[in-house]
């Protein structure tokens, strides 16, 4: 839509495992979920290796190789404190989330989440599922949800994969690479599927970014198409499908491809903690592992901003919704 000359965009929200952290009690962090071997996480910062590493001692364990055994062995960590009973008390209901996205000009939902908390509560807050594609076995090019609730229409995208459909499920190199290689294709303007025709892609990005005009088969057009508001969501250095296409579109603007939408990384006080919190930790462990933290993400954000991505800290104490959707114009 172009108002007073200027384009105006839809919002796209990008959230991960901090959503289930922010609202139940016992979620788990990732490094958790990955590997139940605790001298393992203690050495292995990077959650690709981690499963590598977890895997490969299963397969010395049990002198067999099973890729979907060990999936089902981190979805049975990962969903039994994700129901009501388990819900966070004095903490904004994901309802919210809801409300404000219609409110917003939120029209996708992208989740690296393998839980189906976000389906769950857009059908207790009335939202119709109109439509789902379920068409792809390993990659999530185009695993979506389509729901419409009055006059909204909203777009659920499980870009890496989804827990009714193990094999889906992205974790590892060997999945990071092919699910690498399908979306630099799908950029390059050479992506296809065996399954159906109407999926061929052989317009590059380039190109639907100049003349505004997209095909909507993958979630992959919403970083060149939308403004993207990223949160609950480390962007850990192991996701290396999301790191190349910021990369790739922060090339395409150096070389002058006129790029309007806006990428935004929100973290907050749990993330970074302030000089105030530091100071008053009691325990020396406790105090010099929340300054690496601390570094460790002032180094994420100078390369975001190199990549063109803008960073905000926002508070949310116990009010993630109303935080988050502040920052969205």
């Amino acid at each position: 839509m172009i108002l007073g000359g200027e384009k105006i965009m839809n919002n796209t929200l990008l959230i991960g495992n901090g959503l289930n952290q922010a609202l139940y009690t016992g979620a788990k962090k990732w490094d958790e979920i990955l590997s139940a071997d605790n001298d393992l996480r203690q050495c292995i910062d990077n959650y690709t290796f981690l499963y590598e590493a977890n895997l490969l001692r299963m397969v010395k364990r049990d002198n067999s190789y099973d890729d979907d055994r060990y999936k089902n062995e981190i979805i049975s960590r990962l969903k039994p404190c994700l129901n009501d009973t388990n819900i966070k008390t004095g903490v904004e209901s994901i309802d919210k989330l809801f409300q404000f996205a219609k409110k917003k000009n939120v029209d996708n939902i992208l989740t690296t989440n393998y839980d189906q908390v976000i389906e769950t509560g857009l059908s207790k807050f009335g939202y119709n599922h109109k439509n789902i594609d379920d068409s792809e076995t390993i990659y999530s090019m185009r695993r979506k949800r389509e729901y419409s609730k009055n006059d909204h229409e909203l777009c659920l995208w499980k870009i890496h994969g989804d827990s009714e459909h193990i094999k889906s499920i992205c974790l590892g190199y060997d999945q990071y690479c092919g699910y690498l290689s399908k979306i630099q294709g799908y950029i390059k303007g050479n992506y296809s599927s065996s399954k159906n025709e109407a999926y061929k892609v052989d317009v590059k990005i380039e190109e639907k970014i100049k003349n505004d005009k997209y095909d909507h088969i993958s979630w992959v057009e919403l970083l060149f198409s939308s403004n993207v508001y990223m949160f609950g969501f480390s962007l850990d250095y192991s996701e290396i499908d999301l790191w190349w296409l910021l990369q790739r579109r922060a090339r395409m603007m150096g070389q002058g491809v006129k790029i309007l939408n806006k990428i935004v990384f929100l973290y907050n006080e749990y993330d970074y903690a302030s000089d105030e919190v530091i100071n008053n930790a009691s325990d020396l462990n406790e105090k010099n592992s929340m300054m690496r933290k601390n570094k460790k993400l002032e180094d994420k954000i100078k390369l975001l901003n190199e990549l063109g991505v803008e960073c905000r800290r926002i508070e949310i104490k116990n009010a993630l919704f109303s935080s988050v959707f502040s920052q969205i114009k």
